[in-house]
This record gives C-alpha cells, structure tokens and sequence, in this order.
C-alpha cells in the first residue's frame, strides 16, 4: 500500500461519529499519522463547504475539502473556493417548480447559501441540512422564504436535496419524473429517506478527478472511504475503495475492503490494518 498518496472520506455515516457528530480522536489521530507521512487527507460530502470545514477546523485536520457531492472545491478548510459548479439555470428552475408543487421537505444548495421548503411541524432539525450553518467564521446563509427562492436559483444551484420520510412511493415518483423530464441532471440518495439532485457529470468522482490533477496524482493513489449510494462515483474513481461496516450493500459491492463502522473508528481501524501494519508494507 505504499502507493497511497491521498486519502478521500465521506462525512456522515463515515468520517463522523453518530451523535455528537464529530471526528473522533483516534480516527483523528490515524489520520494525522498518515499526513505526516506524506499522504493528502481530503473531505469528500454532500455538504455546504464550510459546514463541512468546520468538523476540519475543529479537529485541526489539514485536508482539501470536496463539498456539495463533488461541485465545489475549497484548497482548505474554510478557503477559497476553487472551482464551483451548478445546473444548468433552465434545469433548476424545472426541479424547482416540481419541488415546490410535490408535497414534500426539500433544500437547495447553492455554494454557501441554502434555501429550505419545510412541509414538516416542527421542522426537520438543523442536521439534516447540516450541522455548523451558523458558525463564526463561516459564509453559510440561510433562507425560508419563498421570495428569496428565485435570485439564488439564478445565482446558481449545487444540488437540491429532497426528503420524504414516509415511505410511500413519493420519492420513488419523483425521482422517476425527473429522470425522464431532465436529461440535464443526475439523482442519488445520501440516506434512505431522501433523493439528492446534482448536474449530470458532476459528483463525488468528478471532485476526485479534479484534486488529483491539482496534486499531480494518478487515481490508483487514492484511497477513498464511503457508506451511502452517493459516494459510489467517488469509490469508482479511486484505486482502494473501502466500505464502512455501517454502508449499504451497493457500497459494500464496489469496495475492495470492509472495514468497522463509523461508530467504531473504522477510518482508523483500516488505516491500522493497510497502511500502517508492518504486514501492509510487505
């Protein structure tokens, strides 16, 4: 394994620790391990960018930050951001309207800004949007009003996120609508209860693509961890893929390894067992 030059981590169901969610100290610990050995840590979510940055900052981990299913680029937590990529204007103004007229909870992304439609009494708690949208230090704004709808969609849309808890088929015709209506976007899911809309071509695995031309890497240096259907891209596109004990049978399918849960440190137990065992390096 002595090939890994980057290693690419989901955060919820992954890098994070269920509640309270954070990186926990020995997975933190494994990681800065591989650092200073000279292997790039990067952040790979469907998050905003500094929602993600922050978990980064908290646990002074130096890495690359990949947000919002692979559209944006930030050089560090909290930095600049590199490259930003939305759908197109016509077709986020088509999920839009769908949105607003299905009878459902739903957000919209937009670099680091987030309009949310909430059906739900009381509303969904602030973590299914994420967990640090208003931080110190962070560029996050927040909108609920029908109003402020229209000039972010044309300051330009990351992804929509829908979220039906119920399961009775609502979700199901949505996502089916939109794929046929829509040739433009792409549909994945970060979790069993809801359906993330993104632009066709731009996901986890276009994110690694781009950092691993800016490093000068090849794909087969990359390690990537992943737990949910929208990190599949990601795992795809990197050398050693590896599944969370916790992940769904797909992701499991497309790893070459399996490791612990999230809840029991399994980025740094898989660290343990392929890049810092004396067995791993034979």
């Amino acid at each position: 394994m002595d090939d890994i030059r980057l290693i690419v981590m989901d955060l919820d169901g992954t890098l994070l620790t269920p509640p309270p969610v954070q990186i926990s100290p020995k997975t933190r610990d494994a990681l800065l391990q591989a650092h200073a050995a000279g292997i790039a840590l990067a952040l790979c979510s469907g998050r905003l960018p500094d929602d993600a940055s922050v978990f980064a900052r908290n646990a002074a981990l130096p890495c690359h930050v990949i947000a919002l299913n692979g559209a944006c680029m930030l050089n560090a937590p909290l930095g600049p951001m590199v490259y930003s990529h939305h759908l197109a204007e016509e077709d986020a103004e088509q999920v839009y309207e769908r949105l607003r007229n299905t009878p459902t909870t739903f957000a919209m992304f937009c670099d680091h800004d987030l309009y949310v439609r909430s059906l739900d009494t009381p509303p969904l708690p602030d973590l299914v949007w994420g967990t640090y949208l208003a931080y110190p230090g962070t560029r996050t704004r927040v909108f609920t009003r029908e109003a402020d709808a229209l000039p972010l969609l044309r300051r330009g849309v990351s992804k929509f996120v829908c979220v039906h808890p119920r399961d009775d088929g609502v979700l199901q015709q949505l996502q089916a609508a939109l794929s046929s209506d829509i040739p433009g976007i792409a549909l994945t899911s970060s979790w069993k209860d809801n359906i993330e809309i993104i632009r066709r071509g731009v996901d986890k695995g276009y994110g690694i693509q781009q950092l691993c031309e800016r490093l000068a890497l090849s794909p087969s240096q990359v390690m990537a961890f992943g737990d949910q259907d929208n990190d599949l891209p990601m795992l795809e596109a990197c050398g050693f893929p590896v599944a969370m004990g916790n992940a769904a049978p797909s992701v499991c399918d497309a790893a070459r390894f399996i490791t612990r849960s999230n809840r029991d440190d399994g980025i740094a137990w898989a660290l343990e067992q392929l890049l810092f065992s004396a067995s791993s390096r034979n």
